[in-house]
């Protein structure tokens, strides 16, 4: 991309758009915020609106009913444009089946205030078609661990090494303790349960977790990439509907990820990696019930490593800047 990222913000109510428009408007890129959206979608076409935006940020109170349209009128110019729901923490439930049907891989739900930050490095990513770093959910400078999983005997005291990173005593971080356990082993059987024969021993599965006293952050790496966006948005649809689904094991990990993580991400270069990951913030783990976002980046490209082999059970402390 040259030049400066250009990003199309669409609001229903005009207090929505007062409440993240000045978030929105420090991102460094043309940004073209627009409220009241009507639901003629020809005036968001390139031709009405001057340029055609890399990104589209679509506000929830506009998405399913009329965000749709707007949504298949910007793809008709631009099949591949990323689109982002936003909600707010205060967003009651929202159904994942249209997100499905209108391939959106990114629903943000944030506060407008506290998570700015946040906010922010998700627009920048997809504007630079970046994966989502696993670094930045960690303060700046904060140390990292990094293992290699060559056989699922190795798991538990992986898990162990990182319910160790948690140092201190009180129930939040007991509870961050549990959840941490419970996240890395459901994130690890996934990676394990998709591995083809005598994968696992030949490319094995990196975990990484880091602990910079508020945020735990936890990411899997697995080298077969046979997940897809659309595969995963379709088994967290089905269960989120109740449709349980016996035969899909790894779509009721992913939605229990969903469910905890405080912002769950997936990596997937196509046929070569899948990164799953998120992070778990000490002030919520008593906050039971709040709508939960995600992101799926998905490159189809294969040039790109993740880095050199590393031996069975390695660590390696990285301080991130």
């Amino acid at each position: 991309m040259t030049g400066k990222p250009l990003v199309l913000s669409l609001f229903g109510k005009s207090s929505l758009q007062a409440a993240w428009e000045p978030l929105l408007s420090q991102f460094p890129g043309s940004m073209a915020i627009i409220g009241d959206a009507e639901t003629d979608a020809g005036r968001y076409s390139s031709t009405t609106l001057g340029f055609v935006p890399d990104l589209a940020v679509i506000s929830s109170d506009l998405y399913p009913n009329r965000g749709s349209r707007v949504i298949e009128s910007l793809r008709a110019e631009n099949p591949q444009l990323d689109i982002v729901i936003l909600a707010s923490i205060e967003t009651p439930r929202i159904s994942l089946l249209p997100l499905v049907k209108d391939r959106v891989c990114h629903f943000a739900v944030a506060d407008p205030e506290r998570d700015m930050d946040r906010v922010r490095e998700l627009l920048r990513t997809l504007t630079a078609n970046e994966p989502w770093k696993f670094a930045s959910y960690l303060h700046p400078g904060s140390d990292f661990h990094e293992w290699c999983l060559y056989e699922p005997q190795q798991k538990e005291r992986i898990i162990s090494h990182i319910e160790d990173l948690i140092t201190g005593s009180g129930y939040d971080l007991d509870l961050l303790r549990q959840q941490g356990v419970l996240l890395a082993d459901e994130m690890i059987e996934n990676a394990l349960q998709a591995a083809p024969n005598n994968e696992l021993s030949e490319k094995g599965i990196i975990i990484k977790a880091g602990f910079d006293g508020e945020t735990l952050a936890l990411q899997v790496i697995d080298k077969w990439g046979t997940l897809t966006p659309e595969k995963a948005l379709e088994y967290m649809a089905r269960l989120q509907d109740g449709q349980v689904c016996l035969d899909l094991p790894r779509g009721r990990g992913l939605f229990i990820l969903w469910q905890f993580f405080d912002h769950f991400h997936v990596n997937i270069i196509s046929g070569r990696e899948t990164a799953v990951g998120g992070e778990l913030k000490r002030k919520s783990t008593l906050d039971h019930g709040r709508l939960k976002g995600f992101d799926f980046f998905h490159h189809s490209c294969s040039g790109r490593s993740h880095g050199k082999n590393l031996s069975p059970l390695y660590w390696k402390d990285t301080p991130h800047v």
